[in-house]
């Protein structure tokens, strides 16, 4: 019952766990939100070893587990970690920058981030391998590499060679940031897929809708509106049924 909980279930309030080095800690008489239904698990009892959970159970049974450190959370509420899917690291030049972000993140219980994009002057890579070494207090770090925008693809081949760049590199997503041609974008997608990285971002607003239906995410949802309005002209249009179903070609 309790998999997806046992799997993401993310302590906000004791950071990461693996900090103190498989120290044995019960949280016990928490109330428990699990995120799978709108029941609340009253006193609840919640064990965790080298950043893992070990057992959820109520305080109403035993407990099965020995800790090394119990914590009584009477009052106090637990629930999966929140993640911020659209981060800007910006401004952060260096590490203590860095820190002071992750501080902020994890005291509001952002425990895992999507950073969109590297900005000039930042090594998105040295920064996710920072935030995540288990000895440094960071919330799970995800990215994008380079924003791209039409000055950077335009042709099929530079599209490809973005690719093997973002393979090289190792960054988890590639993020488009502007409109391209269609066989730029077409390019695009189908070497990502290949080479195993998500395209993610902007949608594509001189195509019809479908095209950006084929990122793996998209950064702004209120670019679906976009697409079918006047932006040159600051004409916004009311959005049918039919258009906001959105059909993906067949190729």
């Amino acid at each position: 019952m309790y998999k997806a909980l046992r799997i993401f279930l993310v302590i906000t309030f004791a950071f990461k766990c693996s900090l103190l080095k498989a120290e044995i800690i019960a949280f016990e008489n928490v109330n428990v939100i699990t995120m799978e239904d709108d029941k609340l698990l009253h006193q609840y009892r919640v064990v965790t070893a080298d950043d893992k959970i070990v057992d959820i159970s109520s305080m109403a049974k035993p407990g099965t587990v020995t800790a090394n450190r119990t914590i009584n959370c009477a009052g106090k509420y637990l629930m999966p970690g929140f993640t911020d899917a659209h981060f800007h690291p910006r401004g952060a030049k260096t590490i203590q920058d860095l820190q002071i972000f992750y501080k902020l993140l994890i005291a509001n219980g952002i425990t895992t981030v999507v950073s969109m994009g590297e900005d000039s002057g930042q090594d998105a890579i040295a920064t996710r391998e920072y935030a995540n070494n288990k000895r440094n207090l960071a919330p799970f770090y995800f990215t994008a590499g380079l924003l791209l925008g039409s000055e950077d693809l335009k042709t099929p081949e530079d599209a490809i060679a973005t690719i093997k760049y973002h393979k090289k590199r190792g960054y988890d997503f590639i993020k488009v940031h502007e409109d391209f041609p269609k066989q730029v974008y077409f390019t695009l997608l189908r070497e990502a897929q290949q080479a195993g990285i998500p395209v993610i971002g902007h949608a594509q607003r001189s195509l019809p809708l479908e095209y950006s239906l084929r990122l793996n995410l998209i950064a702004h949802m209120e670019e679906i509106v976009d697409i079918y309005s006047d932006m040159k002209n600051f004409t916004i249009t009311d959005i049918t049924t039919q258009q906001s179903t959105g059909i993906l070609p067949n190729k």
